[in-house]
């Protein structure tokens, strides 16, 4: 018995495979668009509160108040107030607000509440984990940002590939002095560094250079407090206490 089969109607299959490889396409160009439009919201969120901190600081001063404001209620409430301030840390320094109020306010509070040591290291230990975090999340933006567009902007200048070149290799090393340097602007070359090629590996070990400075400016903030107390109490504690932070500064700005 013969089968009989139908011609196979070979522009009805071709009208399907355009039709597959046009919506194909589409999607192709619409992830383009989509990561582009997220990298936009994203870039004018954090140049807002860039912009938004610059002005305040200038006229208003309502990140200093409330910056105060956090650190009295962690004062008064020690044990969530840790966590609660490594988390703000981050917060501020991916937001480009300056840390230096509450590096040097965290040595005060803890010191407070922990005596002038234990307080030391606490603060340290809560500092050095947010500024870290905060840190690596400002690279990952910058990274997630511009990474793309500096790559072809520097292929029309060698000496930005060379630059480029040499961080890629001999980025920890490059990274950890600049942390070292109080000089360096850190929120700024958070998001710098995140444009090179630097890799995320050598950049978060680099944060370990931050400890000198951040064990100093707590140190600062805690000398504070420890002078009221002296001063406050008998002659005999207020020289221990003036000695053991002259002492102190010495060590930091020698680590510094």
């Amino acid at each position: 018995m013969d089968v009989q089969h139908e011609p196979i109607n070979e522009s009805v299959y071709r009208g399907q495979d355009d039709e597959a490889i046009n919506s194909t396409n589409d999607d192709d160009d619409a992830h383009p668009m989509r990561r582009k439009l997220i990298r936009v919201a994203l870039a004018l969120v954090v140049v807002g509160f860039i912009v938004y901190a610059i002005i305040d600081s200038q006229r208003d001063n309502n990140i200093r108040r409330i910056t105060l404001d956090f650190l009295n209620w962690v004062e008064e409430n020690p044990a969530a107030g840790i966590f609660a301030f490594i988390g703000v840390y981050f917060t501020a320094t991916i937001l480009f607000i300056p840390g230096s109020l509450l590096t040097l306010g965290s040595g005060f509070v803890f010191a407070n509440i922990f005596g002038l040591g234990l307080g030391v290291l606490m603060a340290t230990i809560a500092v050095f984990v947010g500024a870290s975090a905060g840190s690596i999340g400002a690279f990952l933006l910058g990274r997630y940002l511009l990474r793309e567009n500096m790559k072809n902007v520097a292929a029309k200048y060698p000496v930005m590939l060379a630059i480029d070149s040499v961080l890629e290799k001999k980025g920890l090393r490059i990274v950890f002095l600049m942390r070292l340097s109080p000089v360096v602007p850190f929120n700024a070359i958070n998001y710098i560094l995140g444009i090179t090629a630097v890799s995320l590996s050598h950049y978060s070990i680099a944060c370990f250079g931050m400890l000198p400075g951040t064990i100093f400016y707590v140190f600062l903030g805690s000398s504070a407090g420890n002078l009221v107390d002296s001063a406050s109490s008998g002659g005999g504690n207020r020289i221990q206490g003036i000695i053991v932070i002259v002492v102190g500064l010495i060590f930091g700005i020698a680590a510094v």
